[in-house]
């Protein structure tokens, strides 16, 4: 009897000590869960909002950069001419029947004229005034505006500077909760 009574109180603790593994993991996986999540949101939400900030700087300046300081302005942050020159953009004005009126492809490398013009047209056919895509597995966003001489202006960012760093982000964040999540187990 008395060894039935030892092997059922030793079940009994190795019983009780998984479960409060199994909950002590819970909690710190829904900690770790938690701070990564929000991190990586707020990182996203930053990141979106200087994407619709610098399309609606070039919007409002013709499919160009104005000068720096009123960039500054705009954006909230000193930038240089070293800041800038990491942005990829386009821009096009088109008529009322999607006729091209002007292109301004100085700022891209990675497309032709010919590309431009025809990613123009398919943009104004959806109709949005902002949007994203990809090209070629690179992600863009736009935006069209309307002009004063019945035109519309639109403006296509390449974005993959910003998707990238919230890639890594939230990356880095898993990993370090699989880390921390087996120093913690072990």
């Amino acid at each position: 009897m008395n060894r039935t009574l030892a092997f059922f109180r030793l079940n009994m603790f190795q019983r009780l000590r998984l479960q409060f593994i199994a909950i002590a993991t819970a909690a710190v996986c829904v900690i770790l869960g938690t701070v990564f999540g929000i991190t990586t949101l707020v990182v996203d939400n930053q990141s979106n909002t200087q994407i619709n900030n610098i399309l609606t700087v070039l919007s409002n300046n013709g499919g160009e950069f104005p000068k720096l300081s009123e960039i500054s302005q705009a954006l909230g942050e000193p930038v240089t001419e070293d800041t800038l020159s990491r942005y990829s953009y386009f821009s096009a004005t088109l008529s009322r029947d999607n006729e091209i009126k002007s292109l301004n492809t100085d700022h891209i490398r990675a497309l032709s004229e010919d590309e431009v013009e025809s990613y123009s047209n398919d943009i104004f056919d959806i109709g949005d005034s902002t949007g994203r895509l990809r090209i070629s597995g690179v992600p863009y966003a736009y935006k069209v505006t309307k002009q004063k001489n019945n035109t519309y202006l639109l403006v296509v960012l390449d974005v993959s500077v910003f998707t990238s760093t919230s890639y890594r982000l939230l990356n880095t964040a898993v990993w370090l909760s699989i880390v921390c999540l087996g120093f913690f187990v072990v």
